[in-house]
């Protein structure tokens, strides 16, 4: 089996994997999508229909794209920011993306009702530097040492069917929405221990594992080539690594209403208090469930130690498109072998949650802070922010916001939606500055729409 150490390698580089993160999204009371954050929201228009808002984000405790990319008189190749990078675990990327199809909401005066379909995908990767130094600068640097590989990783691609309801009494609000689960395709580390040993003497190497993978999927029946839905990942040829980037928009015809074996449920739950006719208190509860992966699963082991002559993965280049070409890969890593059962297997979604309080200083001004946690694969993430929102013109309304993610200090946020008729369009990004300097960002996300309103409340 081919590339089993490139495919820990490279998988943190491509996984296209939805937490949805739009902090300061959560505050915004006159944007018709609110419904997908908090199902206690009741609109203002009898009908609201949302089409095709399309979700990415990313987040990156350690080096940026740029930092890993350097210059050679023929091309371009990949560095090692070794003073960026923990040797050991604890380099930890989350990335993510997603497409929701409609949600349409049906607003009375003190309840409502939504249905909604959604393809997501999350995934993370908590990753030592010395597996990306051995990938990049090779083994030769490491001769007589015994140096941690050790790789974890989580990453899953489904559709989601929602259904769910709000009722208002007095003051207060609350909301649920039960989702219908199918998975699409599922990597996950059980176990993800590896140490290379390059013998000073004789030069040979010793690759000792403690490994369990966990595979379900529609395509792909080895780690060779793997589907995650709207990305395949193929380890195949012998020359080059094929990585397709990750794309916002997903293949109509495979991966939208595609329902497999794979079943899961899911629960939002919302709530909202109106303290006095200017503030409010909102507060939700995403994803709280899991999905079963039923359909074609694969679990991988391998406990052994391995010895083998000939490896050097060498340098690695980088066309600026979609292929990484290696320079000197040599068959001898086929030497792993890994044991294969067909043993169901199921992941609990990362829950989401979210606290938020807005004020309106008056009838065009309103502010607004919103606190944020996750906990992905045992890593915790949180986030706070603030921010203003101003209503330019009735048909235009326009907000920043500042926060912090974790390690990320600043961020500095922008929203925008415009009303035209019945028509309203959005946009929201956390990370205004990294949608302009993508290379040199570590946290990225952003989502954008359009929706429909009909009909005034009676």
């Amino acid at each position: 089996m081919k590339r089993q150490l490139l495919f820990f390698s490279f998988l943190f580089l491509c996984l296209s994997a939805n937490a949805q993160q739009q902090i300061s999204q959560f505050n915004l009371t006159h944007l018709n999508d609110q419904s997908s954050l908090n199902p206690a929201y009741i609109g203002d228009s009898r009908f609201e229909l949302t089409l095709f808002p399309v979700s990415s984000n990313l987040y990156s405790n350690g080096p940026t794209y740029r930092d890993f990319i350097g210059e050679r008189a023929s091309d371009n190749v990949l560095t090692y920011p070794s003073s960026k990078l923990s040797f050991d675990q604890g380099n930890v990327l989350s990335v993510g993306s997603a497409i929701e199809t409609f949600r349409l909401v049906y607003n009375e005066k003190n309840w409502s009702i939504a249905v909604h379909h959604a393809t997501k995908a999350k995934g993370i990767m908590d990753y030592s530097g010395a597996l990306l130094s051995v990938a990049i600068q090779g083994n030769a640097t490491f001769i007589g040492q015994n140096i941690p590989l050790n790789t974890d990783f989580s990453a899953f691609s489904y559709e989601e069917i929602g259904i769910g309801g709000s009722f208002r009494k007095g003051s207060f609000t609350i909301g649920g929405r039960v989702k219908y689960l199918s998975g699409h395709s599922a990597a996950i580390t059980r176990k993800g221990a590896l140490s290379l040993l390059t013998d000073d003497d004789i030069y040979q190497l010793s690759l000792n594992t403690d490994l369990a993978i966990d595979l379900a999927g529609q395509k792909g029946s080895t780690l060779n080539e793997f589907n995650f839905g709207p990305l395949d990942l193929n380890f195949s040829n012998k020359e080059d690594v094929i990585i397709q980037s990750p794309s916002l928009l997903f293949n109509l015809g495979n991966d939208l209403f595609n329902f497999s074996g794979n079943h899961g449920v899911a629960i939002d739950l919302g709530f909202s208090w109106a303290i006095n006719d200017k503030m409010e208190v909102n507060f939700s509860a995403l994803d709280l469930g899991k999905i079963n992966w039923k359909d074609s699963p694969r679990n991988y082991t391998a406990n052994q130690t391995f010895e083998f002559d000939g490896l050097s993965l060498g340098q690695l280049t980088f066309d600026g498109e979609e292929t990484f070409s290696f320079d000197n890969v040599q068959d001898s890593i086929d030497i792993i072998n890994f044991t294969k059962t067909t043993e169901f297997f199921s992941t609990t979604l990362p829950a989401q949650f979210y606290l938020g309080l807005g004020y309106d200083l008056n009838d065009k001004l309103r502010l607004a802070g919103t606190f944020y946690y996750t906990n992905f694969q045992d890593t915790p993430f949180t986030a706070l922010s603030i921010g203003a929102n101003y209503q330019l013109h009735e048909a235009f309304n326009i907000g920043l916001s500042y926060g912090a993610m974790n390690e990320e200090s600043f961020l500095l946020g922008l929203n925008a939606t415009l009303d035209v008729g019945p028509v309203q369009l959005f946009a929201v990004t956390d990370n205004i500055l990294g949608a302009f300097q993508v290379a040199e960002s570590r946290t990225l996300n952003a989502r954008a729409g359009v929706s429909f309103s009909f009909g005034a409340e009676e």
